[in-house]
């Protein structure tokens, strides 16, 4: 058993699922010793025959979400399932969402306070994340060390993470905007200091904001596939060089680089890695809508994506609840 590589934490249990489907539920069952704990097991895969365990707590979680768990996983036909993100593609109700309906997971703690929610839980064997669902867009930005924080901080550092999830999706559309559309509506100080750091730029600013952040994305996933102490090496060194380099030969302003290096900050508050992944293809697209239509663009394409997400669902769950609808209670 292991430590958490993925959702690490300061304090709290250090404890991982494993590969072993066999040994996760024993984990499991450690924080919640009852007999209301059911299990069920179903092999998928006519390849790979892949074992998945089914987990709810009896009297807590909703019998028709079970039902519809249990008909998702018995329906799929496969031939062959290495890891629970190939299962969570047949459970989602709308698998062309940018966003995740199923939230996975490796920590056994974050596992059973999902289950005394009255959640679903997939484990699936040879993979140590399993799935849990139905989930709303607000749990994805919950981490487990929320809880161990006083109330006053653990809300704090909730909000946080909202506001950096929409910082890291809007902020360099909006210098987009501004310097290709609303110019005139800025002061006269901060215009003399976009002018003077634009003044040897030889592009337009949205395909200069284009190439910097597809530069970025090539760091950030070349440290990813590179052995740990040099990926970490790559990342700081190949954004420090690049970023002076774009800057000295004209592909780029000053104020730019500040805009990217803030965004690609603030993405990274969001504790669901593939939460963080899906805001990537929002920002070009804001990007792209903002060089069009400037600050309209913007508020278009945030208004797309909200109705999107009120009409994204998880096992037939509303996926913006309790905002909406609206449930009051659920709020705390």
């Amino acid at each position: 058993i292991e430590t958490s590589d993925l959702e690490h934490i300061v304090y709290g249990p250090k404890d991982s699922l494993s590969e072993q489907l066999e040994q996760n539920p024993t984990l499991i069952r450690r924080r919640l010793p009852s007999s209301k704990l059911k299990s069920r097991i179903i092999t998928i895969g006519s390849l790979s025959k892949t074992s998945i365990a089914i987990l709810y707590i009896e009297g807590i979680a909703n019998p028709d979400i079970v039902d519809i768990a249990i008909s998702k996983t018995s329906k799929i036909d496969y031939d062959s399932f290495f890891d629970s993100s190939h299962v969570s593609v047949f459970l989602e109700d709308h698998v062309n969402s940018v966003f995740p309906q199923l939230q996975q997971t490796d920590r056994p703690d974050a596992i059973a306070s999902a289950l005394t929610s009255g959640k679903v839980i997939w484990i699936v064997a040879n993979t140590p994340f399993a799935l849990i669902g139905p989930i709303t867009f607000f749990d994805l930005f919950q981490s487990p060390e929320d809880y161990i924080h006083r109330w006053m901080i653990g809300t704090f550092l909730r909000i946080l993470r909202f506001f950096a999830f929409l910082t890291a999706l809007v902020l360099t559309p909006i210098y987009v905007a501004f310097t290709m559309h609303h110019y005139n509506s800025m002061p006269l100080e901060i215009l003399y200091v976009l002018l003077d750091s634009r003044s040897t730029v030889a592009f337009s600013p949205v395909w200069e904001a284009a190439f910097m952040l597809f530069t970025l994305e090539i760091l950030k996933e070349a440290s990813l596939r590179m052995p740990t102490k040099s990926g970490q090496t790559l990342g700081i060194v190949g954004g420090i060089v690049i970023g002076q380099a774009a800057v000295q030969a004209g592909f780029a302003s000053n104020i730019l680089i500040m805009h990217i290096a803030i965004s690609a900050i603030a993405s990274f508050l969001v504790p669901n890695y593939i939460m963080t992944n899906s805001s990537k293809l929002i920002q070009f697209a804001l990007l792209f809508l903002a060089a069009w239509l400037g600050m309209w663009g913007i508020m278009f394409g945030l208004v797309c994506i909200a109705i999107h997400l009120n009409g994204l669902t998880s096992l037939k769950q509303p996926y913006l609840a309790p905002l909406t609808p609206l449930m009051w209670k659920d709020w705390k």
